[in-house]
């Protein structure tokens, strides 16, 4: 096992190095002043591109061909050695000045896009967005011939190994059909219930305690993480250290709430995974669509339901007395409200989603065939935003194709994630449910400790080493479907079981 321990050793050196780059990315959307944007720029590309080398040494690949004629002493052990083989072999076919040229470019586009964004100036931004996408698809071009993956399902696979671009649309193509005749339904059915429209204000500090509480009744450590504030919600670091953001809604403390929510779930993932392994690959989760669901799970499964309601209007009446500003059904029936024009996919309710991931699906999917110019991303984005929301998004591309912050972050292929993820989610929490009892009684105490072991031992515990099918296997499931989540809309918003 000499070899495999060395390769330990080697590559630990490497996550250490590129731990520094995700707290300083953090920083840097946190409190990196916006003068020092060049400067941090140039740092974190030369720290990349240091990485980057170290990654595809000779000394690497040749450890890892040795290390698998030894006997390793668990499967633990066993699976880091192939993500690690996977890892080397995926960056090693690139060229080096490409890999330096691409990661530059992708800096310098994401700080275009917080430039250009405020602006409402796609003009001057698609420029630089097509060179980052350019350098990003000859890269996948590159990789698909090493990896027999298409292009596209390069970067599906690199986000979520495994999952590819016909297994999205198998999933995808049925869901679309139902999403909307059901929205209509259940707006319709809504229509006729008396719910009062209320800003729900807090004052910040309000808001930060009880925030602050409900991290701790969620499992969040804070000996081991931290949340600031921040102009937008991240969450990034690994298992020791866990870095996220706070959002405040004078108005509406719900929006922040559900994204705490939300962040706490990812947070709580990375803290929950093997510390003693965070430096190797099999102690990192891998699959971003598994943790998007941990994400899910707190936000959505936990958080929008009844008695989850019902604690948190008695946490609020502990701190703060709101019986004199709202009831707790006005709380309640405000959260689960749906509306047809919805324009931000990070404020849109559970219903219309879908329909967000899709359009951006749909567009990258043109992208990456060819079909459409970076160019023609604004006039597409607004033609699908009229045939799913009845909005237009003309001369607005800060709400359209500029509003999020994935493909000027290099995030290509990243969106597809959290709708697969939306539909899985209801398929963990199913089988979660089926193994345990009152558990919507603890969640009307706020106590999550049933779902926090279950997590532990379902998920957890494996860090990197499963894939999403394998979960969705060792679950009880046999693929992603979109069955319980349409299921389960039915039985939130038109109470149907």
């Amino acid at each position: 096992m000499k070899n495999y321990n060395h390769l330990k050793k080697e590559f630990g050196h490497i996550s250490q190095l590129t731990y520094l780059t995700r707290i300083l990315g953090w920083e840097e959307a946190v409190t990196m002043p916006v003068g020092a944007g060049q400067s941090r720029a140039e740092a974190i590309s030369t720290l990349k591109k240091l990485i980057h080398k170290m990654s595809i040494s000779k000394k690497i690949g040749t450890l890892i061909s040795q290390a698998k004629n030894e006997k390793l002493p668990s499967p633990l052990d066993e699976a880091n050695l192939r993500l690690t083989e996977k890892h080397y072999k995926s960056l090693s076919c690139v060229p080096s000045k490409l890999f330096e040229k691409s990661t530059k470019a992708n800096l310098v586009a994401l700080q275009a896009w917080r430039k250009y964004k405020e602006q409402n100036n796609w003009k001057d931004y698609c420029s630089v967005i097509e060179k980052s996408f350019l350098l990003q698809k000859t890269i996948a071009e590159i990789k698909s011939q090493h990896l027999s993956l298409s292009p596209y399902n390069v970067l599906l696979d690199n986000f979520a190994p495994g999952l590819t671009r016909e297994s999205i649309d198998k999933a995808f193509s049925p869901l679309l059909a139902e999403i909307l005749p059901l929205r209509e339904k259940i707006i319709a059915y809504q229509e006729k219930q008396v719910i009062p429209h209320k800003n729900f204000s807090l004052l910040r500090k309000e808001q930060k305690d009880l925030f602050t509480e409900l991290l701790r009744k969620l499992y969040f450590d804070f000996e081991h993480g931290r949340f600031d504030d921040g102009a937008y919600i991240y969450c990034d670091g690994i298992a020791t250290d866990i870095r996220t953001t706070l959002k405040y809604n004078d108005n509406n403390f719900l929006e922040g709430l559900f994204a705490i929510l939300h962040e706490t779930g990812h947070a709580v993932y990375e803290q929950s995974t093997p510390k003693e392994r965070c430096f190797q690959l099999v102690g990192q989760p891998q699959c971003k669509l598994i943790h998007e669901c941990m994400a899910f799970i707190y936000e959505r499964e936990i958080g929008l339901s009844r008695p989850f309601f019902t604690g948190l209007y008695a946490l609020l009446n502990k701190q703060i007395n709101v019986k004199q500003i709202f009831t707790e059904e006005e709380l309640y029936l405000n959260s689960i409200r749906i509306q047809k024009n919805s324009l931000i996919r990070i404020t849109a309710d559970e219903v219309n989603y879908p329909l967000h991931v899709i359009l951006r699906y749909e567009i990258e999917k043109a992208l990456f065939d060819g079909d459409i110019k970076m160019s023609d991303v604004p006039s597409l984005w607004n033609e699908k935003m009229m045939a799913y929301f009845g909005i237009s998004t003309k001369f607005n591309d800060k709400d359209g194709a500029m509003q999020d912050m994935h493909w000027p972050f290099g995030y290509f292929g990243y969106f597809p994630i959290y709708l697969c993820a939306q539909l899985m989610t209801p398929q963990l929490f199913n089988s979660f449910t089926k193994t345990t009892e009152n558990f919507m009684v603890d969640i009307e105490k706020l106590e999550f400790g049933q779902i926090n072991h279950w997590l532990n031992e379902n998920i957890y515990q494996y860090g990197g080493s499963k894939n999403y099918q394998e979960i969705l296997s060792l679950t009880g499931h046999h693929e992603l479907s979109h069955t319980h989540f349409i299921q389960s809309l039915k039985a939130r918003y038109l109470n149907i079981k």
